[in-house]
């Protein structure tokens, strides 16, 4: 039986991708559900970072990851909420974005139903959305 990372190795991944898959991949359970999305796609994506990148919007789309749990996880100073929406980390860039527009009066309710509306992006273009939106929401064009 192959371990979780010699597995990775063998469909290509290395370096950060690898780590990255690892992070998100972390347990038994959710190996046996990469490689069911493997089986299920077979043949569909012709390069790793494409199957990396369909998991990941996979895993988005299937989360239960209720809106009064990213409120009681969340922390400025900790992207553990922000993770489990995204199931990537967010970069300084994205922690600030989100410190600005919570500074600014964005609601976490407000935050976490924008994210979830954007999450087939990546979370700095998803937050650089909801400021949109919530520019839009203080603006009163004609």
């Amino acid at each position: 039986m192959y371990s979780r990372r010699s597995f990775l190795e063998n469909l290509g991944y290395k370096g950060i991708l690898l780590e990255e898959l690892l992070s998100i991949i972390n347990t038994d359970d959710k190996m046996e559900d990469f490689k069911n999305f493997i089986l299920l796609n077979d043949g569909r994506f012709k390069s790793s970072l494409k199957l990396y990148h369909m998991y990941i919007i996979h895993l988005r789309n299937n989360s239960n990851y209720t809106k009064d749990e990213f409120i009681k996880d969340f922390n400025v100073d900790n992207s553990m909420a922000l993770e489990k929406v995204f199931f990537t980390k967010p970069n300084p860039i994205a922690l600030n974005k989100v410190k600005n527009l919570l500074t600014d009066g964005l609601t976490l309710g407000e935050l976490y139903d924008n994210l979830i509306k954007y999450r087939e992006f990546n979370i700095v273009q998803a937050l650089q959305m909801t400021s949109l939106d919530f520019l839009k929401k203080d603006v009163d064009i004609w």
